[in-house]
């Protein structure tokens, strides 16, 4: 049974008792996307009203689990902003990066508040707040050539 994410950058399904959430943005190594987090904002709710499942496997796609925050989509977007100040204004970097802590905050706080188990399953890197988030699990798995740093250093 598939749970409706809302975007293809988090996919949902349910198998037997298992809900599966993945990581779908292969191309950036699975860096969190804003649609990503209103995705959690959907589905974790779902999993945990469904009687059936007894537990989370979070997941990436693509030999990633993620790379954490998108800091090059983020720039992209701020890059995008009018700066003649006739067009809309661009969001400071500062005010960018809070955004992005707030809402990392809130899915791993909801991962740990969840009444079932929650497995990370690590087939690669786990960077920033992608390791936030596996960290936020009960139990993490990991491939051998699975990477785990607290952030990018580009």
């Amino acid at each position: 049974m598939k749970i409706e994410t809302g975007t293809d950058d988090l996919l949902g399904r349910i198998d037997g008792h298992v809900a599966v959430l993945s990581f779908n943005r292969p191309e950036r190594r699975n860096a969190l996307s804003a649609p990503m987090y209103g995705a959690f904002g959907r589905a974790l709710p779902q999993i945990e009203r469904d009687p059936s499942v007894r537990v989370l496997l979070l997941t990436g796609e693509g030999g990633a689990f993620c790379a954490g925050g998108d800091v090059k989509g983020m720039h992209e977007n701020n890059s995008s902003g009018s700066q003649s100040g006739t067009g809309p204004s661009r969001t400071s970097i500062e005010d960018s990066v809070a955004g992005l802590r707030s809402s990392q905050a809130q899915v791993s706080l909801a991962l740990r508040q969840l009444s079932m188990p929650v497995v990370a399953a690590l087939p690669g890197a786990a960077a920033g707040a992608g390791l936030s988030m596996a960290l936020s699990a009960d139990l993490r798995l990991a491939a051998e050539r699975a990477v785990l740093v607290t952030a990018f250093a580009n």
